[in-house]
């Protein structure tokens, strides 16, 4: 699938029967810049996503993107029977799985994962963050160990169910020199097997939050891994989010 970014050219594809993960600091643009990631692919391909969203509300906050995404106006400027045209074609290509009790479980979320793919034909899962499943980790496992099986077993779904499964995750505290600076792969909280265990890993940054009282708008998108070569490879993509458009805009790169 082609990310919908024509300046990419193939730095980055994405495919079903594969697992990614995601990660970069809190604030730093991870749920937004992938929720127009995604609706790109939708739209342009015509298949159904299910989110598993915990921290950022289906509604109002990703209807919110997904309408200005889809009619190239902020939500603000939006009259009522624009918003219910988007609201049709989000109804139609996207599923918002919500456990009852705001405690979903690895099995619960696969089980609804399950749902939405045999039921409904999605062919992207994401899970957004990671740190909000309920953990299952058995009495004598470690947290590698732990954060493996998982792995294992969502890359199994992903394979099987011929979809994608997204997790977008948190990295953990970086103090010291590091402090501040783009994370990686490896810095994810839990195991080293974030990133071995993938098929690729981004990074969403920004390097600049304010500059005094303005707001910095530039951000980067890393793509950290890449285990088969017809995913594109590591690379590094600059990227500027529109306030008046609501949106990223590819900006100059460099490999």
């Amino acid at each position: 699938w082609n990310p919908g970014f024509a300046e990419w050219e193939n730095k980055i594809r994405l495919a079903p029967r594969t697992m990614s993960v995601v990660t970069g600091h809190p604030g730093h643009g991870k749920t937004q810049l992938w929720t127009q990631i995604w609706f790109n692919i939708v739209r342009a391909y015509c298949i159904p996503i299910a989110v598993a969203s915990f921290e950022t509300r289906a509604k109002p906050h990703i209807q919110r993107y997904l309408r200005t995404l889809l009619t190239g106006k902020l939500e603000k400027n939006l009259d009522e029977q624009e918003k219910r045209k988007a609201d049709l074609f989000i109804e139609d290509r996207y599923l918002f799985m919500v456990h009852p009790d705001g405690r979903p479980s690895l099995k619960w979320f696969l089980d609804m994962a399950e749902v939405a793919v045999v039921r409904y034909g999605a062919r992207i899962i994401q899970v957004d963050p990671w740190n909000r499943l309920e953990a299952s980790r058995g009495r004598d496992e470690s947290e590698t160990e732990y954060i493996g099986r998982c792995l294992r077993e969502i890359h199994s779904f992903a394979h099987d169910m011929n979809c994608h499964v997204q997790i977008l995750a948190h990295p953990a505290k970086m103090d010291g020199s590091r402090r501040g600076q783009a994370p990686g792969l490896e810095d994810i909280s839990g195991s080293k097997n974030w990133e071995n265990m993938v098929d690729q890993g981004f990074v969403v940054h920004r390097p600049e939050i304010f500059d005094g009282t303005n707001r910095k708008t530039e951000a980067h998108l890393y793509h950290r891994k890449a285990r088969f070569e017809e995913l594109g490879h590591p690379c590094k993509l600059q990227l500027d989010f529109k306030l008046s458009q609501g949106r990223y805009v590819s900006a100059d790169y460099s490999i």
